[in-house]
């Protein structure tokens, strides 16, 4: 006798929703420990690079390093992230532009398939 049994109408389908925000949820947090461990490893790299032991870099302490006085190292690493930082910028710029490009030849392509056009000499 159908109607009989005490299991709520699309239940399961409630349950798979709620598993499936568990999920997402599990996969976002998973992805921001891989991109924290991701930067720790690069300034653990950074430290080897000078041959500092990470508890003593905050302070770059010139007697582990003979080669150059604490100032020299502030300013040299400071230069290096201001310089990464451009470089970031001008491919981050690159990269767009070249996805903007792409989009642009696509949306028109798509338009010619309609039959449509883009009027590119407006002004």
């Amino acid at each position: 006798m159908p109607g009989t049994g005490h299991m709520k109408i699309g239940a399961n389908i409630d349950r798979m929703v709620a598993e499936n925000e568990r999920f997402h949820t599990a996969n976002e947090y998973c992805s921001r420990k891989l991109k924290d461990a991701q930067t720790a490893h690069w300034h653990t790299g950074k430290y080897r690079e000078l041959k500092i032991p990470t508890q003593q870099m905050k302070g770059y302490d010139p007697e582990i390093n003979k080669t150059a006085s604490s100032s020299e190292l502030h300013h040299q690493m400071a230069l290096e992230l201001k310089y990464a930082a451009q470089e970031l910028t001008l491919v981050r710029r690159a990269k767009l532009k070249t996805l903007i490009e792409s989009e642009r030849f696509q949306h028109e392509a798509e338009l010619n398939a309609m039959g449509l056009a883009v009027q590119k000499d407006r002004y």
